[in-house]
C-alpha cells in the first residue's frame, strides 16, 4: 500500500477504502476468520472508548494495535500482509493526530472503518 493510499484511507476516501481493503482481505483470504476477528475485536474497543480518551490517548491506543499484529502474525504467518498494511496505517494514524480532540476521533474512526471492510471482504474472500 503506497503513501498516498493511507494518506487516502485516512481522509476516508471510499472508494479507496473499499479497492484497498478487498486487496488486503483477498491476500489474507488463508487466515482464519477468528484471528481477523479477534484483531478487528482489539480495534472496535478502542472505538468504544474514543468518546473518553484525549488525542493522545487516542495516538496511543492506535499504536498499541501493532504489537497485537505482530503477535497474529507470529502465531499465523499468512497474516503478514495484515500487519505490513496495518502498521503503516496505524504509524500514519497516530502521527496525523493532533491537539483536537475531533479530528484525532476522526482519524481513529476511518481506521475502525477500513478493519470493518477488510474483515467484510475477507468473509468473502476466505478459503474452505
Amino acid at each position: 500500500m503506497s503513501e498516498s493510499d493511507v494518506n487516502d484511507i485516512l481522509s476516508r476516501k471510499g472508494a479507496v477504502m473499499v479497492e484497498k481493503a478487498n486487496e488486503l482481505a483477498r491476500a489474507i483470504s488463508g487466515v482464519k476468520a477468528a484471528q481477523v476477528r479477534n484483531f478487528y475485536g482489539s480495534v472496535l474497543r478502542i472505538e468504544a472508548k474514543l468518546e473518553s480518551l484525549s488525542p493522545d490517548q487516542i495516538a496511543t491506543e492506535l499504536q498499541l494495535l501493532r504489537p497485537k499484529l505482530a503477535y497474529m502474525v507470529n502465531r499465523e504467518s499468512g497474516a503478514r500482509p495484515l500487519q505490513k498494511v496495518f502498521d503503516r496505517l496505524l504509524k500514519a494514524a497516530a502521527n496525523r493526530v493532533g491537539p483536537e480532540t475531533q479530528q484525532a476521533r476522526d482519524i481513529a474512526a476511518c481506521v475502525v472503518e477500513f478493519a470493518e471492510a477488510v474483515v467484510a471482504y475477507h468473509r468473502e474472500h476466505r478459503r474452505s
